[in-house]
């Protein structure tokens, strides 16, 4: 005798229900989707600096991030060679860092909080943003307590990132992080696509990037005094 229960049973089999709280859980079905996935949280919910790394903790490899209205966001992992290529230009800027450059740099799991560090309970209310790469000076460095270093968790603005367009990645919502990073303290921005073959420079004080097509190399400027990063990499 088939019951309503066992039909109901084979229905959920078939069409693969039985996996699907893992398939939300899997980097690999979260990538596929592409760009990060806002969610709203309920009034009553605070977002507070323990409850997301609490989150972050228990559902490692995924990466979160929080708005400045304390909503939650879900960054899918990078898809193509993007990985890659913040390695590569991590690796740049750590060979120029130890000859000379100073300071330490920072790949995607350096999270940063944005903004003035509002009181106690308005904590969740302050953005909390991750670059793909991230540069910071020996003297932030320095002023940066034991505890805030090793949670990785850091109050101050970097004054240099790098965010990378990843092949799912559409192209607006990245602009707008890159500007909401120069609005809290960033002074110098690159924004990567290699699908399009361009290279925004963000500058503090700028009012628009400026727009540059398969540039060879990427000047650090005035911000990573004699750095030039070599481009040669990341064009097809």
């Amino acid at each position: 005798m088939v019951t309503t229960e066992t039909r109901n049973t084979e229905q959920a089999d078939e069409a693969g229900l039985d996996d699907l709280p893992k398939q939300l859980n899997d980097p690999e079905t979260l990538s596929a989707l592409g760009d990060p996935i806002v969610l709203r949280l309920p009034s009553q919910w605070r977002l507070t600096d323990d409850a997301l790394h609490d989150i972050w903790e228990l559902n490692e490899p995924l990466t979160f991030e929080r708005t400045a209205e304390g909503d939650l966001v879900i960054v899918p992992p990078p898809k193509g060679p993007s990985p890659a290529m913040g390695v590569r230009i991590s690796a740049q800027l750590i060979e120029w860092a130890d000859a000379g450059g100073g300071g330490e740099v920072r790949d995607a799991s350096g999270g940063y909080k944005l903004g003035e560090t509002p009181p106690p309970e308005l904590e969740e209310k302050q953005a909390s943003r991750i670059p793909d790469v991230s540069w910071l000076p020996q003297e932030m460095v320095d002023d940066i307590d034991e505890e805030t270093y090793e949670s990785g968790e850091l109050i101050l603005c970097p004054p240099f990132i790098v965010e990378i367009v990843s092949a799912s990645q559409t192209l607006r919502p990245q602009q707008r992080k890159m500007r909401e990073w120069m609005e809290h303290g960033v002074r110098l921005g690159w924004l990567i696509d290699r699908k399009r073959d361009r290279a925004w420079i963000y500058r503090a004080g700028q009012p628009q990037p400026e727009e540059l097509v398969r540039p060879p190399t990427l000047s650090g400027e005035d911000v990573l005094e004699g750095f030039e990063l070599d481009c040669t990499h990341i064009w097809r």
